[in-house]
């Protein structure tokens, strides 16, 4: 059966003290370094190149390395395209838009879109659309939550969408109860311990 990506966008808004040409450049490979925890890219290409488009970098990830390309760069604009390659995982789009938002303000809108390009990188894509639907409460995709806690039984997915849904009380609580019933006999002992905890309302650890 050939091979069928699956692809999820998150975007997030937030509002940021100082001018819009000063928090813009935050967002630029060597800028993140002031804000970003263990942020540290290697500039690839061009040796020494300014920030623009068709500037190529890498950074280091959790199971291996990344490889970034500024796809657009509108300064004028403080509009800028990134695509994030893991191979073997996934290819993420991201998108970071800066406006003025007032005397002294500025808001940074940043949209992140992912496409796995492996069925482990599409576990990982889907991962990240139900942690989000989890939040918001969507009813519509329960059966899609069920589906990857009964097939997937990997602590690192699992246990962070038990949590989330058991914080959703009266909502999430009897979803996280009717699928765990189900899928526990077919988890590892080592994802069984930790959300057993979790259900009974105890630390994971």
């Amino acid at each position: 059966m050939p091979f069928a990506p699956q692809s999820s966008t998150l975007s997030g808004r937030i509002v940021l003290s100082g001018a819009v040409d000063g928090i813009f450049p935050l967002f630029s490979p060597a800028g993140e370094k002031d804000w970003v925890p263990g942020w540290d890219p290697e500039m690839l290409w061009p040796p020494g190149g300014p920030w623009q488009e068709g500037l190529l970098f890498r950074t280091q990830e959790e199971k291996g390395e990344a490889v970034w390309v500024v796809s657009q760069f509108d300064l004028g604009a403080h509009a800028v395209t990134y695509h994030r390659v893991e191979p073997g995982r996934y290819v993420a789009r991201v998108d970071v838009a800066c406006r003025p938002a007032g005397e002294g303000r500025t808001e940074a809108e940043v949209r992140y879109t992912f496409v796995g390009l492996s069925e482990s990188g599409n576990a990982e894509v889907l991962y990240v659309w139900l942690r989000l639907a989890i939040a918001r409460r969507y009813q519509p995709a329960v059966p899609a939550i069920e589906r990857f806690l009964l097939g997937m039984g990997r602590r690192k997915f699992a246990q962070p969408l038990y949590q989330a849904l058991m914080r959703e009380g009266d909502w999430g609580r009897p979803i996280a109860e009717r699928v765990y019933a189900r899928a526990r006999p077919s988890y590892h002992p080592v994802t069984v311990g930790p959300i057993d905890r979790i259900m009974r309302g105890q630390p994971a650890a």
